[in-house]
Protein backbone atom coordinates (compact mmCIF):
# COMPACT_ATOMS: atom_id res chain seq x y z
CA UNK A 1 0.00 0.00 0.00
CA UNK A 2 1.52 3.84 -0.52
CA UNK A 3 1.19 5.77 2.20
CA UNK A 4 1.69 9.81 1.38
CA UNK A 5 2.43 11.89 3.98
CA UNK A 6 0.62 15.07 5.12
CA UNK A 7 2.79 18.38 4.10
CA UNK A 8 5.73 16.25 3.07
CA UNK A 9 7.29 18.31 -0.04
CA UNK A 10 6.30 18.28 -3.22
CA UNK A 11 7.50 15.46 -5.75
CA UNK A 12 8.55 12.69 -2.15
CA UNK A 13 7.52 9.94 -3.03
CA UNK A 14 5.27 7.74 -1.01
CA UNK A 15 6.14 5.28 1.38
CA UNK A 16 5.72 1.31 0.38
CA UNK A 17 3.68 -0.54 3.54
CA UNK A 18 5.02 -3.29 3.00
CA UNK A 19 4.81 -4.72 6.75
CA UNK A 20 1.92 -5.72 9.09
CA UNK A 21 -1.46 -5.52 8.81
CA UNK A 22 -3.76 -2.04 7.64
CA UNK A 23 -6.48 -0.57 9.87
CA UNK A 24 -9.46 -0.85 7.84
CA UNK A 25 -8.24 -4.05 5.31
CA UNK A 26 -11.38 -6.43 5.76
CA UNK A 27 -8.76 -8.83 6.03
CA UNK A 28 -6.55 -7.26 8.35
CA UNK A 29 -8.35 -8.72 11.54
CA UNK A 30 -7.81 -12.26 9.94
CA UNK A 31 -4.22 -11.89 9.22
CA UNK A 32 -3.97 -10.10 12.45
CA UNK A 33 -5.00 -13.16 14.58
CA UNK A 34 -3.66 -15.59 12.76
CA UNK A 35 -0.45 -14.16 13.62
CA UNK A 36 -1.09 -14.01 17.57
CA UNK A 37 -3.26 -17.61 17.86
CA UNK A 38 -0.21 -19.79 17.77
CA UNK A 39 1.54 -17.92 21.18
CA UNK A 40 -1.53 -17.58 22.36
CA UNK A 41 -2.18 -21.13 22.38
CA UNK A 42 1.01 -21.83 23.48
CA UNK A 43 0.12 -19.24 26.91
CA UNK A 44 -2.51 -21.61 27.37
CA UNK A 45 -0.50 -24.66 27.98
CA UNK A 46 2.01 -22.90 29.98
CA UNK A 47 -0.33 -21.09 32.07
CA UNK A 48 -3.56 -22.32 32.13
CA UNK A 49 -4.53 -20.86 36.14
CA UNK A 50 -4.02 -17.72 33.76
CA UNK A 51 -5.38 -18.75 30.29
CA UNK A 52 -5.72 -15.72 27.66
CA UNK A 53 -8.45 -14.59 26.08
CA UNK A 54 -8.14 -12.54 23.10
CA UNK A 55 -9.63 -9.85 20.67
CA UNK A 56 -7.39 -9.32 17.76
CA UNK A 57 -5.00 -6.68 19.66
CA UNK A 58 -6.88 -6.82 23.09
CA UNK A 59 -5.07 -9.75 25.26
CA UNK A 60 -6.76 -10.42 28.82
CA UNK A 61 -5.39 -13.08 31.76
CA UNK A 62 -8.11 -13.97 33.84
CA UNK A 63 -6.97 -15.97 37.65
CA UNK A 64 -5.98 -15.67 40.73
CA UNK A 65 -3.30 -12.72 41.52
CA UNK A 66 -0.28 -15.32 41.60
CA UNK A 67 -1.06 -17.27 38.48
CA UNK A 68 -1.86 -13.87 36.54
CA UNK A 69 1.50 -12.48 38.07
CA UNK A 70 3.18 -15.33 36.72
CA UNK A 71 1.95 -15.35 33.32
CA UNK A 72 1.79 -11.42 32.16
CA UNK A 73 5.92 -11.12 32.19
CA UNK A 74 5.10 -14.67 29.56
CA UNK A 75 2.97 -13.01 27.26
CA UNK A 76 5.37 -10.18 26.78
CA UNK A 77 7.96 -12.37 25.85
CA UNK A 78 6.04 -13.86 23.31
CA UNK A 79 4.75 -10.66 22.06
CA UNK A 80 8.20 -9.26 21.50
CA UNK A 81 8.90 -12.77 19.41
CA UNK A 82 6.61 -11.60 16.81
CA UNK A 83 7.37 -7.90 16.78
CA UNK A 84 4.45 -7.11 19.59
CA UNK A 85 5.40 -4.92 22.25
CA UNK A 86 3.00 -4.60 25.19
CA UNK A 87 2.04 -1.04 26.17
CA UNK A 88 2.12 -0.71 29.94
CA UNK A 89 0.07 2.39 30.10
CA UNK A 90 -2.89 1.01 28.14
CA UNK A 91 -2.69 -2.03 30.60
CA UNK A 92 -4.80 -2.13 33.61
CA UNK A 93 -5.40 -4.56 36.49
CA UNK A 94 -9.32 -4.68 37.75
CA UNK A 95 -10.89 -7.33 40.60
CA UNK A 96 -13.54 -6.58 43.13
CA UNK A 97 -10.48 -7.75 45.27
CA UNK A 98 -8.83 -4.45 45.32
CA UNK A 99 -6.04 -5.20 47.36
CA UNK A 100 -5.49 -8.43 45.40
CA UNK A 101 -5.63 -5.66 42.24
CA UNK A 102 -3.01 -3.87 43.76
CA UNK A 103 -0.70 -5.85 44.67
CA UNK A 104 -0.58 -7.92 41.25
CA UNK A 105 -0.81 -4.38 39.04
CA UNK A 106 2.41 -3.38 41.50
CA UNK A 107 4.06 -6.94 40.48
CA UNK A 108 4.05 -6.19 36.98
CA UNK A 109 4.39 -2.87 36.08
CA UNK A 110 0.95 -1.66 35.12
CA UNK A 111 -1.65 0.22 36.50
CA UNK A 112 -4.52 -0.55 39.19
CA UNK A 113 -8.05 0.09 37.33
CA UNK A 114 -9.91 0.52 41.29
CA UNK A 115 -13.19 0.59 39.53
CA UNK A 116 -13.06 -1.43 36.59
CA UNK A 117 -11.86 -1.40 33.30
CA UNK A 118 -13.47 -1.62 29.43
CA UNK A 119 -12.40 -5.18 27.80
CA UNK A 120 -13.22 -4.98 24.28
CA UNK A 121 -15.79 -2.16 24.25
CA UNK A 122 -17.41 -4.16 27.77
CA UNK A 123 -17.42 -2.40 30.21
CA UNK A 124 -16.09 -4.77 33.45
CA UNK A 125 -16.50 -3.11 36.92
CA UNK A 126 -18.76 -1.92 39.46
CA UNK A 127 -22.18 -0.38 38.89
CA UNK A 128 -20.23 3.11 39.37
CA UNK A 129 -18.02 2.63 36.73
CA UNK A 130 -20.33 0.84 33.95
CA UNK A 131 -22.84 3.81 34.38
CA UNK A 132 -19.83 6.40 34.41
CA UNK A 133 -18.63 4.41 31.14
CA UNK A 134 -22.01 4.79 29.36
CA UNK A 135 -22.42 8.17 30.17
CA UNK A 136 -19.01 9.20 28.80
CA UNK A 137 -19.92 7.28 25.78
CA UNK A 138 -23.39 9.30 25.41
CA UNK A 139 -21.48 12.65 25.87
CA UNK A 140 -19.19 11.93 23.23
CA UNK A 141 -21.99 11.09 20.51
CA UNK A 142 -24.41 13.34 21.70
CA UNK A 143 -21.24 15.67 21.27
CA UNK A 144 -20.61 14.67 17.67
CA UNK A 145 -24.42 14.86 16.77
CA UNK A 146 -24.21 18.71 17.50
CA UNK A 147 -20.69 19.15 15.95
CA UNK A 148 -22.70 16.69 12.80
CA UNK A 149 -25.53 19.37 12.46
CA UNK A 150 -23.19 22.47 12.22
CA UNK A 151 -21.26 20.90 9.22
CA UNK A 152 -21.99 22.28 5.73
CA UNK A 153 -22.95 18.97 4.51
CA UNK A 154 -25.92 18.01 2.55
CA UNK A 155 -29.13 17.60 4.71
CA UNK A 156 -28.80 14.11 2.65
CA UNK A 157 -25.35 13.34 4.21
CA UNK A 158 -26.35 14.84 7.36
CA UNK A 159 -29.37 12.17 7.83
CA UNK A 160 -27.32 8.85 6.53
CA UNK A 161 -24.43 9.32 8.95
CA UNK A 162 -26.96 10.40 11.84
CA UNK A 163 -29.05 7.33 11.14
CA UNK A 164 -26.31 4.70 10.01
CA UNK A 165 -23.52 5.50 12.12
CA UNK A 166 -23.89 8.30 15.19
CA UNK A 167 -27.03 6.49 16.58
CA UNK A 168 -25.42 2.71 16.23
CA UNK A 169 -22.45 3.94 18.27
CA UNK A 170 -24.45 3.22 21.59
CA UNK A 171 -26.55 0.72 20.32
CA UNK A 172 -24.53 -1.86 21.60
CA UNK A 173 -24.60 -1.68 25.31
CA UNK A 174 -27.99 -2.86 25.70
CA UNK A 175 -26.24 -6.41 24.58
CA UNK A 176 -23.10 -6.77 27.26
CA UNK A 177 -24.66 -5.14 30.29
CA UNK A 178 -27.58 -4.58 32.31
CA UNK A 179 -30.58 -1.73 31.08
CA UNK A 180 -30.54 -0.62 34.40
CA UNK A 181 -26.99 0.61 34.45
CA UNK A 182 -27.05 2.09 31.04
CA UNK A 183 -30.79 2.89 29.82
CA UNK A 184 -30.56 6.62 30.52
CA UNK A 185 -27.72 6.71 28.41
CA UNK A 186 -28.96 4.92 25.79
CA UNK A 187 -31.93 7.00 25.90
CA UNK A 188 -30.75 10.47 26.02
CA UNK A 189 -28.21 9.32 22.68
CA UNK A 190 -31.74 7.94 21.06
CA UNK A 191 -34.16 11.65 22.09
CA UNK A 192 -30.79 13.16 20.55
CA UNK A 193 -31.02 11.38 16.86
CA UNK A 194 -34.76 12.48 16.82
CA UNK A 195 -33.75 16.12 18.04
CA UNK A 196 -31.19 16.29 15.28
CA UNK A 197 -33.81 14.58 12.72
CA UNK A 198 -36.35 17.68 13.59
CA UNK A 199 -33.32 20.07 12.99
CA UNK A 200 -32.29 18.76 9.81
CA UNK A 201 -35.92 18.95 8.64
CA UNK A 202 -36.08 22.44 10.02
CA UNK A 203 -39.26 21.84 12.11
CA UNK A 204 -40.08 21.84 16.03
CA UNK A 205 -40.10 18.62 17.30
CA UNK A 206 -43.56 17.11 17.76
CA UNK A 207 -43.72 14.69 20.71
CA UNK A 208 -46.22 12.14 19.02
CA UNK A 209 -44.47 11.94 15.75
CA UNK A 210 -41.84 11.16 17.71
CA UNK A 211 -43.15 8.50 19.54
CA UNK A 212 -45.53 7.45 16.60
CA UNK A 213 -43.77 7.32 12.81
CA UNK A 214 -40.11 8.77 13.17
CA UNK A 215 -39.00 5.78 15.38
CA UNK A 216 -41.03 3.18 13.39
CA UNK A 217 -38.45 1.37 10.98
CA UNK A 218 -38.41 1.58 6.95
CA UNK A 219 -40.18 -1.05 6.53
CA UNK A 220 -43.48 -0.06 8.65
CA UNK A 221 -43.11 3.61 6.91
CA UNK A 222 -40.69 5.33 9.77
CA UNK A 223 -37.73 6.92 9.76
CA UNK A 224 -35.68 4.45 11.08
CA UNK A 225 -34.47 6.52 14.02
CA UNK A 226 -33.59 4.26 16.93
CA UNK A 227 -35.66 4.21 20.01
CA UNK A 228 -35.54 0.62 22.68
CA UNK A 229 -37.66 -0.62 25.39
CA UNK A 230 -36.39 -3.00 28.47
CA UNK A 231 -37.97 -5.70 27.45
CA UNK A 232 -35.90 -5.52 23.61
CA UNK A 233 -32.66 -4.50 26.20
CA UNK A 234 -33.24 -7.78 27.51
CA UNK A 235 -33.92 -9.57 24.49
CA UNK A 236 -30.44 -8.37 23.17
CA UNK A 237 -29.00 -9.23 26.12
CA UNK A 238 -30.13 -12.70 26.02
CA UNK A 239 -28.84 -12.89 22.69
CA UNK A 240 -25.03 -11.86 23.38
CA UNK A 241 -25.48 -14.26 26.44
CA UNK A 242 -26.33 -17.18 24.14
CA UNK A 243 -23.88 -16.43 21.58
CA UNK A 244 -20.79 -15.87 24.25
CA UNK A 245 -22.05 -19.18 26.22
CA UNK A 246 -22.13 -20.87 22.58
CA UNK A 247 -18.05 -19.79 21.81
CA UNK A 248 -16.91 -20.09 25.31
CA UNK A 249 -18.46 -23.45 26.04
CA UNK A 250 -14.77 -24.97 26.33
CA UNK A 251 -13.34 -21.93 27.81
CA UNK A 252 -12.90 -20.67 31.79
CA UNK A 253 -16.66 -20.65 33.55
CA UNK A 254 -16.45 -17.21 34.44
CA UNK A 255 -16.68 -16.39 30.86
CA UNK A 256 -20.12 -18.29 30.19
CA UNK A 257 -23.13 -15.95 31.56
CA UNK A 258 -25.71 -18.99 32.19
CA UNK A 259 -22.90 -20.93 34.37
CA UNK A 260 -22.27 -17.72 36.29
CA UNK A 261 -23.92 -15.93 38.95
CA UNK A 262 -26.39 -13.87 36.19
CA UNK A 263 -27.58 -16.92 35.16
CA UNK A 264 -30.72 -16.95 37.06
CA UNK A 265 -31.90 -13.67 36.11
CA UNK A 266 -30.66 -14.38 32.55
CA UNK A 267 -33.83 -17.29 33.26
CA UNK A 268 -36.26 -14.93 34.94
CA UNK A 269 -36.05 -12.58 31.42
CA UNK A 270 -36.35 -15.16 29.05
CA UNK A 271 -39.29 -16.69 30.84
CA UNK A 272 -40.52 -13.53 30.84
CA UNK A 273 -40.24 -12.92 26.70
CA UNK A 274 -40.96 -15.91 26.29
CA UNK A 275 -44.69 -16.10 27.67
CA UNK A 276 -45.14 -12.33 26.01
CA UNK A 277 -44.22 -14.16 22.31
CA UNK A 278 -46.33 -17.34 23.13
CA UNK A 279 -49.63 -15.83 21.91
CA UNK A 280 -48.04 -14.56 18.51
CA UNK A 281 -45.68 -18.17 18.48
CA UNK A 282 -42.62 -16.24 18.26
CA UNK A 283 -40.67 -18.84 19.96
CA UNK A 284 -41.22 -22.79 19.72
CA UNK A 285 -42.79 -23.88 22.97
CA UNK A 286 -40.35 -26.18 23.99
CA UNK A 287 -37.86 -23.45 24.05
CA UNK A 288 -39.74 -22.43 27.76
CA UNK A 289 -36.25 -24.11 29.27
CA UNK A 290 -33.18 -22.59 28.75
CA UNK A 291 -30.87 -25.91 27.73
CA UNK A 292 -28.24 -26.18 25.31
CA UNK A 293 -30.22 -26.59 22.34
CA UNK A 294 -31.81 -23.52 23.35
CA UNK A 295 -28.83 -21.73 23.59
CA UNK A 296 -27.80 -23.00 20.36
CA UNK A 297 -30.51 -22.08 18.60
CA UNK A 298 -33.46 -20.08 19.61
CA UNK A 299 -31.53 -17.43 21.96
CA UNK A 300 -28.88 -16.10 19.63
CA UNK A 301 -31.86 -14.91 16.82
CA UNK A 302 -34.18 -13.50 19.93
CA UNK A 303 -32.95 -9.84 19.82
CA UNK A 304 -34.20 -9.32 15.99
CA UNK A 305 -36.93 -12.15 16.68
CA UNK A 306 -38.71 -9.96 19.57
CA UNK A 307 -37.52 -6.20 17.56
CA UNK A 308 -39.60 -7.07 14.73
CA UNK A 309 -42.60 -8.02 16.78
CA UNK A 310 -42.46 -5.04 18.82
CA UNK A 311 -42.47 -2.93 16.08
CA UNK A 312 -44.98 -4.83 13.98
CA UNK A 313 -47.51 -4.13 17.58
CA UNK A 314 -45.93 0.34 17.31
CA UNK A 315 -47.05 -0.31 13.96
CA UNK A 316 -50.92 -1.48 14.35
CA UNK A 317 -51.65 0.85 17.90
CA UNK A 318 -49.94 3.59 15.38
CA UNK A 319 -52.59 2.86 12.85
CA UNK A 320 -55.20 2.24 15.22
CA UNK A 321 -54.70 5.16 16.85
CA UNK A 322 -56.10 7.36 13.79
CA UNK A 323 -59.60 8.96 14.31
CA UNK A 324 -60.94 7.94 11.04
CA UNK A 325 -64.47 9.59 11.42
CA UNK A 326 -61.98 12.66 10.72
CA UNK A 327 -60.74 13.58 7.60
CA UNK A 328 -57.25 13.82 9.06
CA UNK A 329 -57.15 10.88 10.79
CA UNK A 330 -58.05 8.70 7.29
CA UNK A 331 -55.56 11.24 5.87
CA UNK A 332 -53.20 9.64 8.25
CA UNK A 333 -53.58 5.91 8.11
CA UNK A 334 -53.81 6.23 4.32
CA UNK A 335 -50.33 8.12 4.60
CA UNK A 336 -48.99 5.50 7.23
CA UNK A 337 -50.00 2.21 4.53
CA UNK A 338 -48.65 3.91 1.63
CA UNK A 339 -45.26 4.22 3.32
CA UNK A 340 -45.09 1.06 4.43
CA UNK A 341 -42.90 -0.60 2.00
CA UNK A 342 -39.65 -0.90 0.31
CA UNK A 343 -40.39 1.72 -2.62
CA UNK A 344 -41.34 4.59 -0.88
CA UNK A 345 -38.23 4.19 1.73
CA UNK A 346 -35.39 3.69 -0.64
CA UNK A 347 -34.97 7.44 -0.87
CA UNK A 348 -33.62 7.07 2.70
CA UNK A 349 -31.41 4.30 2.26
CA UNK A 350 -29.68 5.65 -0.79
CA UNK A 351 -25.56 6.56 -0.55
CA UNK A 352 -25.35 10.25 -2.47
CA UNK A 353 -22.91 8.35 -4.78
CA UNK A 354 -23.95 10.00 -8.12
CA UNK A 355 -25.82 13.01 -9.09
CA UNK A 356 -29.17 10.52 -10.33
CA UNK A 357 -29.08 9.84 -6.60
CA UNK A 358 -28.52 12.89 -4.83
CA UNK A 359 -31.38 14.80 -3.33
CA UNK A 360 -30.77 19.05 -3.04
CA UNK A 361 -31.57 20.56 1.02
CA UNK A 362 -34.88 21.76 0.01
CA UNK A 363 -35.52 18.14 -1.80
CA UNK A 364 -34.77 16.35 0.85
CA UNK A 365 -36.18 18.39 3.54
CA UNK A 366 -39.85 18.13 1.67
CA UNK A 367 -38.93 14.64 1.50
CA UNK A 368 -38.77 14.33 5.05
CA UNK A 369 -41.74 15.99 5.83
CA UNK A 370 -44.32 14.95 2.93
CA UNK A 371 -43.29 11.35 4.50
CA UNK A 372 -43.99 12.30 8.49
CA UNK A 373 -47.36 14.35 7.36
CA UNK A 374 -45.69 17.62 8.54
CA UNK A 375 -46.68 20.87 6.97
CA UNK A 376 -44.27 22.46 4.22
CA UNK A 377 -45.75 25.72 4.84
CA UNK A 378 -44.21 28.76 7.50
CA UNK A 379 -45.87 28.27 11.13
CA UNK A 380 -47.57 31.86 10.43
CA UNK A 381 -49.22 31.45 6.91
CA UNK A 382 -51.82 33.29 6.79
CA UNK A 383 -55.29 31.79 5.37
CA UNK A 384 -55.05 32.77 1.25
CA UNK A 385 -57.02 31.36 -1.66
CA UNK A 386 -55.51 29.48 -4.19
CA UNK A 387 -55.90 29.75 -7.89
CA UNK A 388 -57.28 26.89 -7.66
CA UNK A 389 -60.33 27.93 -5.90
CA UNK A 390 -59.13 26.27 -2.70
CA UNK A 391 -58.17 28.01 0.52
CA UNK A 392 -54.49 27.48 1.77
CA UNK A 393 -54.43 27.07 5.97
CA UNK A 394 -51.19 27.29 7.69
CA UNK A 395 -51.39 23.71 8.52
CA UNK A 396 -52.03 22.47 4.78
CA UNK A 397 -50.26 19.04 4.19
CA UNK A 398 -52.30 17.89 1.26
CA UNK A 399 -53.11 20.59 -1.18
CA UNK A 400 -49.93 20.86 -3.08
CA UNK A 401 -50.80 17.28 -4.04
CA UNK A 402 -54.10 17.99 -5.34
CA UNK A 403 -54.24 21.65 -6.69
CA UNK A 404 -55.43 21.56 -10.17
CA UNK A 405 -53.59 24.75 -11.09
CA UNK A 406 -50.50 22.78 -11.18
CA UNK A 407 -50.58 21.35 -14.08
CA UNK A 408 -46.77 22.50 -15.19
CA UNK A 409 -45.43 21.36 -11.89
CA UNK A 410 -47.34 17.55 -12.39
CA UNK A 411 -45.68 17.57 -16.05
CA UNK A 412 -42.57 18.11 -14.57
CA UNK A 413 -42.57 15.45 -12.31
CA UNK A 414 -44.08 13.04 -14.59
CA UNK A 415 -41.31 13.89 -16.89
CA UNK A 416 -38.44 13.05 -14.53
CA UNK A 417 -39.98 9.52 -13.91
CA UNK A 418 -40.50 9.25 -17.79
CA UNK A 419 -37.03 10.06 -18.33
CA UNK A 420 -35.89 7.39 -15.74
CA UNK A 421 -37.93 4.84 -16.57
CA UNK A 422 -36.25 5.32 -19.64
CA UNK A 423 -33.12 5.17 -18.69
CA UNK A 424 -33.72 2.00 -16.36
CA UNK A 425 -34.86 0.43 -19.87
CA UNK A 426 -31.57 1.40 -21.78
CA UNK A 427 -29.42 -0.13 -19.42
CA UNK A 428 -31.39 -3.38 -19.48
CA UNK A 429 -30.67 -3.49 -23.51
CA UNK A 430 -33.88 -2.32 -24.31
CA UNK A 431 -35.05 0.28 -26.85
CA UNK A 432 -37.16 3.01 -26.08
CA UNK A 433 -39.09 5.82 -27.94
CA UNK A 434 -40.79 8.55 -25.89
CA UNK A 435 -44.83 9.22 -26.40
CA UNK A 436 -45.73 7.25 -29.21
CA UNK A 437 -48.75 7.67 -31.56
CA UNK A 438 -50.82 4.72 -30.88
CA UNK A 439 -53.24 4.84 -33.83
CA UNK A 440 -50.26 3.48 -35.85
CA UNK A 441 -49.69 0.46 -33.31
CA UNK A 442 -50.85 -3.10 -33.82
CA UNK A 443 -54.13 -4.21 -31.98
CA UNK A 444 -54.76 -0.28 -31.28
CA UNK A 445 -58.51 -0.43 -32.49
CA UNK A 446 -59.09 -3.65 -30.28
CA UNK A 447 -58.33 -0.84 -27.59
CA UNK A 448 -61.05 1.95 -26.29
CA UNK A 449 -58.07 4.55 -26.70
CA UNK A 450 -58.69 4.12 -30.52
CA UNK A 451 -61.49 6.33 -30.38
CA UNK A 452 -58.89 9.22 -30.17
CA UNK A 453 -56.79 9.52 -33.04
CA UNK A 454 -54.30 11.76 -31.24
CA UNK A 455 -53.72 9.47 -28.21
CA UNK A 456 -50.33 8.66 -26.98
CA UNK A 457 -48.30 6.71 -24.59
CA UNK A 458 -45.74 8.24 -22.55
CA UNK A 459 -43.12 5.08 -23.41
CA UNK A 460 -42.74 2.49 -26.02
CA UNK A 461 -40.55 0.01 -25.46
CA UNK A 462 -39.38 -3.19 -27.51
CA UNK A 463 -39.26 -6.25 -24.96
CA UNK A 464 -38.52 -9.36 -26.10
CA UNK A 465 -42.05 -10.25 -26.27
CA UNK A 466 -43.67 -7.56 -28.51
CA UNK A 467 -44.46 -3.94 -28.16
CA UNK A 468 -45.12 -2.62 -24.94
CA UNK A 469 -46.85 0.96 -24.18
CA UNK A 470 -46.30 2.08 -20.64
CA UNK A 471 -48.02 4.99 -19.69
CA UNK A 472 -47.16 6.90 -16.13
CA UNK A 473 -49.13 8.28 -13.69
CA UNK A 474 -48.38 9.36 -9.88
CA UNK A 475 -51.27 9.65 -7.59
CA UNK A 476 -51.82 10.90 -4.08
CA UNK A 477 -53.97 8.58 -1.96
CA UNK A 478 -55.04 11.24 0.33
CA UNK A 479 -56.52 12.92 -2.63
CA UNK A 480 -60.74 12.50 -1.77
CA UNK A 481 -61.17 10.70 -5.24
CA UNK A 482 -58.97 7.87 -3.59
CA UNK A 483 -59.80 8.13 0.01
CA UNK A 484 -61.86 4.19 -0.36
CA UNK A 485 -59.36 2.50 -2.50
CA UNK A 486 -56.90 3.75 -0.48
CA UNK A 487 -58.13 1.18 2.92
CA UNK A 488 -55.98 -1.53 1.32
CA UNK A 489 -51.95 -1.35 1.11
CA UNK A 490 -51.36 0.00 -2.35
CA UNK A 491 -54.91 0.53 -3.36
CA UNK A 492 -54.66 4.10 -4.62
CA UNK A 493 -52.38 2.31 -7.35
CA UNK A 494 -54.30 -0.35 -8.22
CA UNK A 495 -56.83 1.87 -8.74
CA UNK A 496 -55.23 4.01 -11.27
CA UNK A 497 -54.21 0.91 -13.18
CA UNK A 498 -57.46 -0.31 -13.31
CA UNK A 499 -58.62 3.27 -14.90
CA UNK A 500 -55.68 3.23 -17.10
CA UNK A 501 -55.88 -0.46 -18.43
CA UNK A 502 -59.94 0.52 -19.19
CA UNK A 503 -58.75 3.29 -21.05
CA UNK A 504 -55.69 1.73 -23.14
CA UNK A 505 -55.54 -1.91 -22.88
CA UNK A 506 -55.80 -3.65 -25.91
CA UNK A 507 -58.04 -7.00 -26.49
CA UNK A 508 -56.35 -8.15 -29.90
CA UNK A 509 -54.46 -10.87 -28.84
CA UNK A 510 -51.37 -9.92 -31.49
CA UNK A 511 -51.22 -5.82 -30.36
CA UNK A 512 -49.38 -4.19 -28.61
CA UNK A 513 -49.08 -5.12 -24.91
CA UNK A 514 -50.02 -2.44 -22.44
CA UNK A 515 -48.54 -1.97 -18.96
CA UNK A 516 -49.51 1.17 -16.34
CA UNK A 517 -46.80 2.29 -14.18
CA UNK A 518 -48.71 4.08 -11.10
CA UNK A 519 -46.97 5.55 -8.56
CA UNK A 520 -48.40 6.82 -5.20
CA UNK A 521 -46.61 10.38 -4.02
CA UNK A 522 -45.30 8.11 -0.84
CA UNK A 523 -43.35 6.26 -2.83
CA UNK A 524 -45.45 2.80 -3.31
CA UNK A 525 -45.64 1.19 -7.17
CA UNK A 526 -48.00 -0.53 -8.50
CA UNK A 527 -48.35 -4.52 -9.24
CA UNK A 528 -47.96 -3.80 -13.04
CA UNK A 529 -44.69 -1.10 -12.81
CA UNK A 530 -43.11 -3.87 -10.38
CA UNK A 531 -44.09 -6.72 -13.14
CA UNK A 532 -42.33 -4.24 -15.74
CA UNK A 533 -39.41 -3.80 -13.42
CA UNK A 534 -38.65 -7.27 -12.74
CA UNK A 535 -39.17 -8.30 -16.68
CA UNK A 536 -36.34 -4.91 -17.38
CA UNK A 537 -34.20 -6.77 -14.97
CA UNK A 538 -34.35 -10.34 -16.11
CA UNK A 539 -33.59 -9.04 -19.26
CA UNK A 540 -30.28 -7.59 -18.07
CA UNK A 541 -29.36 -10.29 -15.99
CA UNK A 542 -29.21 -12.47 -19.15
CA UNK A 543 -25.50 -12.23 -19.19
CA UNK A 544 -23.07 -12.36 -17.00
CA UNK A 545 -22.56 -8.75 -15.50
CA UNK A 546 -25.79 -7.78 -13.96
CA UNK A 547 -27.43 -9.15 -10.86
CA UNK A 548 -30.90 -9.00 -11.13
CA UNK A 549 -31.64 -7.71 -7.56
CA UNK A 550 -28.83 -5.37 -7.54
CA UNK A 551 -30.66 -4.18 -10.89
CA UNK A 552 -34.22 -3.66 -9.21
CA UNK A 553 -32.58 -1.99 -5.90
CA UNK A 554 -30.98 0.41 -7.97
CA UNK A 555 -33.79 1.30 -10.51
CA UNK A 556 -35.61 1.66 -7.54
CA UNK A 557 -33.50 4.13 -5.69
CA UNK A 558 -33.05 6.44 -9.20
CA UNK A 559 -37.20 6.01 -9.48
CA UNK A 560 -37.97 7.03 -5.51
CA UNK A 561 -34.91 9.53 -5.69
CA UNK A 562 -36.88 11.21 -8.81
CA UNK A 563 -40.24 11.18 -7.02
CA UNK A 564 -39.12 13.01 -4.10
CA UNK A 565 -38.17 15.52 -6.68
CA UNK A 566 -41.02 16.01 -7.99
CA UNK A 567 -43.01 15.71 -5.06
CA UNK A 568 -40.48 18.94 -4.24
CA UNK A 569 -41.06 20.90 -6.70
CA UNK A 570 -45.02 20.67 -6.28
CA UNK A 571 -44.72 22.06 -2.45
CA UNK A 572 -42.23 24.96 -4.10
CA UNK A 573 -44.86 26.19 -6.30
CA UNK A 574 -47.73 25.67 -4.11
CA UNK A 575 -46.05 28.32 -2.00
CA UNK A 576 -45.91 30.94 -4.37
CA UNK A 577 -49.81 32.12 -4.11
CA UNK A 578 -48.50 32.57 -0.29
CA UNK A 579 -45.58 34.55 -1.08
CA UNK A 580 -47.62 36.55 -3.77
CA UNK A 581 -50.19 37.48 -1.09
CA UNK A 582 -47.87 37.85 1.84
CA UNK A 583 -46.75 41.22 0.32
CA UNK A 584 -48.31 44.70 1.82
CA UNK A 585 -50.86 46.01 0.14
CA UNK A 586 -51.42 43.21 -2.61
CA UNK A 587 -52.99 43.89 -5.29
CA UNK A 588 -54.14 40.97 -8.32
CA UNK A 589 -53.63 42.59 -11.72
CA UNK A 590 -55.49 42.28 -14.80
CA UNK A 591 -55.90 40.21 -17.38
CA UNK A 592 -55.20 42.62 -20.23
CA UNK A 593 -53.55 45.68 -19.91
CA UNK A 594 -55.26 48.72 -19.30
CA UNK A 595 -52.78 51.70 -20.66
CA UNK A 596 -49.93 52.23 -22.16
CA UNK A 597 -46.96 53.34 -20.38
CA UNK A 598 -44.48 55.18 -21.67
Amino acid sequence: SRLIVSGAPEGTPPIMSECGVRQGDPCGVLYFSLTTQDQLEQMRLTHPNAAPVAYTDDTFLLGKAAAVTAAFPALRELGSAIGLDVRPDKCGVYSPNAQAAADTAAAIGIPHCVEGLAAAGTPVGTDAFIKAFAQKQADTICSSIDILLDTPLQAQDKFTILRSSAQMRIAHLPRITSWNLVGDSVERVEAKAAQATFAIMQRPEQADVRTGQLTLPLRHGGMGIRTTTASEAKASFLSAAAMAETTMRDGPQQFRPFAGPVGASLEQDWQALHAEGTAKALWPPEALNIDEDCIDTVLPGAQRTYARFVALRRSDDLLVSFDTTTAAGRRGQTRMRSCACRASSMWIDTLPLSMALQLTDSDFISAMRHRLGLTQMPANATCVRCCCGQYMQAGDIDHAMTCRSQCTSMTLRHNILTEIWRRIASRAGIASSVEPTLRILPGVQAAPIAAHSAARGDILLVLPGGLTVADISVVHPCAPSFVQAAQTEGGTAAARDRRKRTKYQSADPNGYAFSPLSHETFGRIGKPAMELLNTLATTASAGEDVIKDGFVNNALRELSIGLCRGNAVMYRRSLQVLARASGRAFMTGLPVPTADVQ
